[in-house]
């Protein structure tokens, strides 16, 4: 009996593990799942995906207001590109706040910012951008592409705004503002988070940055990604095209040739510049 016992235990761990043979076939899968990852793509989110119609802005303003009792320099503060951490300690430090002020202040901004951004989304919804619906619909369905964010949003703040655009759901992971001192080092955060996600790090040639300003082409440029801007956002085309994307549009909405810049890179997205105004 005590054979017998032993026996049945052993055949258990085995429908657990899955046995040698099955655990092999599942690393074997897992390899080639690996394998099939030829492209990163990371999405910035204000002016890439979306248009928060200032939310983002007034929600910083009353949080400042709330923690500090001022928020005067952002109304003249340029916000495109720059994290919100790196917005409010600008602010505060226009205001003559002392560093380590700062540095208590910003943990207490950040505590009250998202029940402001959840008011402000509230009364006045984000509106998607031009294409990115069904571009984020065909990159679901292309063999190798894997979806994720870097964005100067921090992580509540991004998850309010997507949840409102109802856009949540397609991305597998980001990389946000609070998780590095400025946007290129976002970068290194997101392509920690795909080696985890995925298994392993992908190069620098399947890395894609696709964002609304020259600091989103920068950021891809010091990781050696690959850059494709649009003007959706604040910057125009003759701005963006300076700063040599990759690739560069107009708007999101020629499915076809964005995706093709995205996967590929090949020449049906043209050269940089391809898919935008005259």
């Amino acid at each position: 009996m005590v054979l017998e016992r032993a026996g049945l235990d052993q055949a258990g761990e085995r429908l657990r593990t899955g046995g040698p043979a099955v655990r092999m076939a599942q690393r074997r899968g897992s390899e080639r799942s690996q394998r099939r990852v030829q492209q990163l793509i990371l999405f910035d989110i204000d002016g890439t995906l979306l248009d928060s119609r200032g939310a983002g802005r007034r929600a910083l303003a009353r949080a400042l207001c709330e923690v500090v009792g001022t928020a005067h320099a952002l109304a003249e503060l340029p916000l495109a590109g720059r994290t919100d951490p790196e917005i409010c300690r600008a602010v505060l430090e226009t205001a003559g706040l002392p560093p380590e002020r700062v540095a208590q202040a910003l943990p207490r901004i950040f505590e009250c910012y998202p029940r402001h951004l959840a008011r402000e989304l509230q009364g006045c919804p984000p509106r998607v951008l031009p294409g990115v619906q069904a571009l984020l619909e065909a990159l679901e369905h292309t063999a190798g592409a894997v979806v994720g964010l870097l964005t100067g949003n921090v992580t509540a703040g991004a998850r309010l705004k997507l949840g409102a655009a109802g856009l949540a759901h397609r991305f597998r992971f980001g990389a946000y503002g609070e998780e590095a001192p400025d946007r290129q080092g976002l970068l290194e955060v997101a392509l920690g988070r795909a080696a985890r996600t995925l298994g392993r790090q992908p190069a620098p040639s399947q890395v894609v940055v696709l964002g609304d300003t020259p600091r989103d082409v920068a950021c891809a440029r010091a990781g050696g990604a690959r850059a494709v801007a649009v003007a959706t956002g604040p910057y125009d085309l003759v701005a963006l095209r300076a700063c040599e994307p990759d690739h560069l549009f107009a708007d999101l909405r020629e499915t076809a040739r964005v995706l093709a810049a995205l996967c590929n890179g090949s020449a049906a997205a043209g050269q940089p510049g391809a898919g935008a105004e005259p």
